[in-house]
């Protein structure tokens, strides 16, 4: 597979992970950037808090098909022109992942200011390995059930997926190497994004989520 050609479908996943839903839906129907209000960011708590539970949820499903439409998109060009081999369709898919949720969280249509990039992320793994997803999904909520805060759920969840990989490693197969690199790249984003929010919880300043992780989800 070409440099050139590499590149090109590179910066088309991360267009695709650039589509700011939660901040095109605030400015079309609620007239507001979420991004002014409530913590400053287009992550979907703060999107539920602003802007309704409905809003949120549906936000949420809009990040997941865009994470997994991106993922896809590898498996798209091989099936249509096959300019990459076949050992190259898993790194191509994990590579075009990574450059959706840096598209989401770095969103070029929206001034690079966008979300954390959980909703995506899960997108990616669901298009990549439905044992992934099921492992980060599980942990995730289960940290939410036990401690009541969706953000350390969510970097749990990621942190989890390398010591799965390396605790299971036959599941993946010939995927093996580039899922372990992926997660792990994907652990530590998760981590970076969420840094802010962990260090409220550590400190003891973070409000605990009453509600089930439906209605309060990253």
């Amino acid at each position: 597979m070409e440099f050139f050609q590499i590149v090109l479908f590179t910066i088309g996943a991360y267009l695709i992970g650039s589509i700011p839903t939660g901040i095109w839906i605030g400015k079309l129907f609620y007239g507001i950037d979420i991004r002014d209000h409530g913590s400053g960011t287009a992550c979907h708590l703060n999107i539920e808090q602003i802007m309704g539970r409905n809003t949120g949820i549906i936000v949420r499903i809009l990040d997941i098909i865009k994470g997994f439409l991106a993922a896809k998109l590898a498996f798209f060009i091989y099936l249509q022109s096959g300019i990459f081999a076949e050992w190259e369709y898993p790194i191509m898919q994990m590579s075009f992942g990574l450059a959706a949720v840096m598209g989401h969280i770095f969103p070029v249509f929206a001034g690079y200011r966008g979300g954390k990039g959980y909703h995506v992320s899960l997108g990616i793994l669901a298009a990549i390995s439905p044992v992934a997803t099921a492992v980060f999904a599980l942990c995730a909520m289960v940290v939410f059930f036990v401690f009541r805060y969706p953000y350390l759920g969510a970097v749990i969840g990621a942190l989890a997926l390398p010591f799965f990989i390396g605790f299971r490693p036959g599941i993946f197969g010939d995927k093996l190497i580039p899922m372990y690199v992926f997660t792990v790249l994907l652990s530590i984003t998760l981590f970076l994004t969420h840094r802010l929010e962990l260090r409220e919880i550590l400190y003891g300043r973070m409000t605990k989520v009453k509600r089930g992780p439906f209605g309060n989800w990253i």
